[in-house]
């Protein structure tokens, strides 16, 4: 991580959040216990969602993830593997 913000002359004060993601990004997430469900791409997604303090977004389509209920869930997921699990970490 040095290397890059002396790369990119990143420094002072800018330089502490990259470095809090980077610390953070390293620890065992709350998504681990999902891996077989969630793809490791998509984990880091969910960490920074949950750590975020405003979301904004428009889908005219789907309800956002958020706000989807169990039986919405149920409704658009396919009757595949770990139907359980996966409605588990999207309740989540």
């Amino acid at each position: 991580m040095k290397l890059l913000l002396d790369f990119y002359g990143v420094t002072g004060e800018e330089a502490e959040p990259l470095r809090e993601l980077a610390r953070a990004g390293r620890q065992r997430g709350r998504w681990s216990g999902y891996r077989n469900v969630v793809p490791d791409w998509f984990r880091q997604y969910l960490d920074l969602e949950a750590d975020a303090a405003e979301i904004r977004w428009y889908q005219s389509e789907v309800i956002p993830g958020i706000l989807q209920t169990e039986p919405y869930i149920r409704a658009i997921l396919d009757e595949g593997e770990d139907v359980e699990r996966q409605i588990a970490v999207r309740l989540e």
